[in-house]
């Protein structure tokens, strides 16, 4: 995304729907300027892109202070997260309601593509990585198919680097706070030599945990970063150029610390159980042995773009990337196996991952025929491991479990636009269409107190899936005006089926599930009012799901849970973005989004737990709609972010501003299994929360293009107490005695409380 820049022009951004977030807003007039974006694979204006898109640059993310993919996610009010309970360098992500509730394991399928400089990044471990030297973050909303490598139902999100500049530069950003907060980010670019430029960029952070552990070992919440990276372009010739990345990184880290407020007073073990805290807990009600969790990653990406015309590029995208990530979790007594009777329960797993991918895109126009086209062959390969141990110290029981997979997938997509000389040229008439086949394998190793219950495929204990897919999407846009434009899409789009790692013991080699489909529509308002001074976006959107994944726990005692393809569903939304410049120095901005989610039918399956041949419990019979059990989890009904951006004051060499943010987010569940017909079900739900952050910037220009800023900021300045993640405790969605039972109580993972620091940055 480019925006142009006068002298002492000052950045302000909004992410929202149907439009990137970044607009320029000159001293001299408060009109709003054009912004330019790549969405699409090739550069245009952000109003002429019917696609609903939120963009985030690189100046937008210094001035809110984000510097981690969580910042990004909280900025979105179509996003919704929580993190892993397991391990903190992975979240559970969800856009417009779609996602993967358990993305821990190889095999998992997201419903939302991340990628970084146009290369898949798999698997969502480490995705708590601070972001480094970000140029901008691309947001794209509803089913991708057609312009990205991977199919996902849900979006894609894409974070695009800063390339070499070819001259001599340096640039480093500090950040002090409390908690022992640290922070350093370093980008020393290089000049150019005979057409190769390079630049390296080296991020170092730190900070405590903010649940002390009452004990000698680590305490809950910390986290210590080290990454470097370094990019080269290479400008071979004036039509073809090389651009390479490679990074490395570590995270060590402890999760959360989760606290189940109905053992209020009871005496475990010697130690009294705190009553339920009226804030987030501040140390453990016991000492805990809390081992320090692990993560690595390496990546490398050579893009090669050739220019045989003006009208033609064609690119070459070449990836590789590992994780190793080897984390803890000691949940203490917070589960329980009944009201009152908790347990003690430690974790350890391992995820080790590696993927390769190659693709190739054509990107062109014909401009006498009034055509624009992209299209791409992809390769995509994936191989790992997941290793868990679960154990339960009180009853000496401990569960291993060893996961092995592979998946392949080849797909080619294409999207051609055509704008027609007759109504002068305002309608741009859009078809897309992807072709997708996959093939996976997995196997499962199980023991219990050193007993075999699963081999892998000596006894049984793998399965082969294989499917294939064509997705079509339409989209028709007019351009009433240059102000204002409308637009109507229909997309398809499919979430990839696979074997669910969680299954119970013995059943892993029938644990299938195939793809679940998905066709979307949407309408959608993009326009400019006032002469340019408010920009308006909107859109609209319903989509329908046939043969629905429906996850939900079977077994709560031996914690295994199954994924059957048994549902229809729908999700209809509503998502605005109102920016407005009223007078010079001052900009408002909302974004807020809407979602209501509808479960029609999800059918008790042969086999399922609903099944009263497999369990006698049950008073349901094979085929009966479950719809009343289950939920769309992690879709709150509204969420909004509103900021104010103000320049208290202008000095001769640069500026003081003040900047205020506030993000709101509605009562979501974090689980399926929490329908209407679930007593306690609001033991599994998150409830609504709103956060207030501040920044205070004072930027200077300095001699020969230097230029400093200090800036003071806070986030959750009002230390809002609230549960980020919640799991609740009973047997939920399982029929027990001839009716569901429910839920009695939740173990909870409380938010962190206010974070404040100092920023200075320096560049030249």
């Amino acid at each position: 995304m480019r925006v142009k820049r006068p002298k002492l022009q000052r950045i302000v951004t909004l992410g929202a729907v149907g439009c990137a977030s970044a607009s320029a807003l000159a001293q001299e007039s408060p009109a709003l300027e054009e912004v330019i974006v790549t969405a699409q694979k090739q550069e245009q204006k952000l109003q002429d892109v019917p696609i609903a898109i939120t963009a985030l640059s690189g100046a937008e993310l210094e001035n809110r202070g984000i510097t981690s993919f969580t910042g990004v996610a909280q900025s979105t009010p179509s996003i919704s997260f929580s993190p892993y309970p397991a391990a903190s360098d992975t979240l559970i992500l969800y856009m417009r309601g779609q996602g993967e509730a358990d993305p821990a394991p190889v095999n998992s399928n997201p419903a939302v593509g991340l990628y970084e400089d146009g290369f898949l990044i798999a698997r969502p471990s480490v995705s708590t990585f601070d972001l480094a030297d970000i140029e901008r973050v691309e947001i794209l909303r509803g089913p991708q198919g057609t312009l990205y490598g991977r199919n996902t139902t849900g979006g894609a999100i894409n974070l695009v680097t800063r390339k070499p500049s070819g001259e001599l530069g340096l640039r480093e950003s500090l950040d002090f706070g409390n908690r022992s907060l640290f922070r350093s980010l370093t980008t020393v670019d290089l000049p150019a030599w005979h057409g190769l430029a390079a630049k390296v960029s080296l991020l170092a952070s730190s900070i405590d945990g903010y649940v002390r552990n009452a004990g000698s070992s680590h305490d809950y919440g910390a986290q210590e970063q080290r990454a470097g990276r370094l990019q080269l372009h290479w400008d071979l010739s004036s039509s073809l150029q090389a651009d390479y990345f490679a990074e490395l990184g570590t995270l060590d880290s402890t999760p959360i610390y989760y606290h189940n407020a109905s053992l209020a007073g009871l005496d475990i073990n010697g130690f009294i159980y705190p009553a339920e805290p009226r804030e987030a807990p501040g140390v453990t009600y016991r000492p805990i042995d809390l081992p320090l969790s692990e993560a690595r990653y390496d990546a490398h990406g050579l893009t090669l773009s050739w220019s045989p015309s003006e009208t033609l590029t064609i690119r070459s995208l070449t990836g590789y990337r590992t994780i190793d990530s080897h984390f803890f979790q000691n949940y203490a007594e917070a589960f329980t196996f009944a009201p009152r009777m908790p347990f003690g329960l430690n974790s350890e797993d391992q995820v080790k991952a590696h993927q390769f991918s190659e693709e190739l895109q054509f990107v062109g126009k014909a401009p006498g025929l009034g055509l624009q086209y992209v299209a791409g062959l992809y390769y995509f390969k994936e191989g790992g491991s997941g290793f868990r141990i679960t154990a339960i110290p009180d009853f000496f029981l401990e569960r291993t479990n060893l996961l092995k997979a592979d998946t392949e997938s080849r797909a080619v997509y294409g999207q051609l636009t055509w704008t027609p000389r007759a109504l002068q040229q305002k309608l741009d008439l859009t078809v897309g269409a992807r072709y997708t086949k996959e093939d996976r394998f997995g196997e499962r190793f199980q023991t219990v107190n050193g007993y075999v219950l699963e081999g892998g495929a000596a006894t049984g204990a793998s399965a082969d899936l294989g499917f294939s897919r064509f997705n079509p999407s339409f989209t028709a846009m007019y351009h009433w005006t240059d102000d204002v434009g409308t637009y109507a899409k229909v997309a398809t789009g499919f979430r990839a089926g696979g074997i669910y790692a969680g299954a119970s013991a013995g059943t892993f080699s029938q644990a299938l599930f195939g793809p679940e489909k998905l066709t979307s529509y949407e309408l959608g308002l993009k326009s400019y009012w006032l002469d340019r001074r408010l920009r308006l976006n909107a859109a609209a959107f319903y989509a329908k799901y046939d043969d629905m994944q429906v996850n939900f726990i079977v077994d709560p005692v031996n914690f295994s849970s199954a994924v059957y393809n048994a549902g229809k569903s729908a999700i209809e939304g509503a998502e605005l973005e109102l920016l407005m410049a009223p007078f010079e120095d001052l900009t408002l901005s909302l974004n807020y989004a809407w979602l209501h989610t509808k479960i029609d039918r999800i059918a008790a399956v042969p086999g399922s737990v609903f099944d009263p041949a497999a369990n006698d419990g049950s008073p349901y019979r094979i085929g009966d709609n479950l719809a009343r059990v289950f939920v769309i989890p992690h879709a709150p009904k509204h969420s909004f972010e509103a900021r104010a951006d103000y320049t208290l004051m202008h000095l001769a060499t640069g500026s003081l501003s003040a900047s205020l943010g506030y993000r709101w987010q509605d009562k979501s569940f974090q689980d399926s299994g929490a329908g209407p017909a679930l007593p306690g079900r609001n033991f599994n739900a998150q409830p609504s929360f709103g956060l207030l952050d501040a920044r205070l910037t004072l930027q200077r220009e300095l001699q020969h293009g230097q230029r400093a800023r200090v800036s003071l900021w806070g986030r959750n300045i009002l230390d809002k107490k609230y549960p980020l993640q919640v799991i609740p405790q009973g047997d939920g969605p399982v029929p027990v005695g001839g009716a569901i039972s429910g839920y009695y109580a939740e173990a909870a993972a409380w938010a962190e409380p206010a974070t404040y620091g100092i920023n200075l940055s320096y560049e030249y």
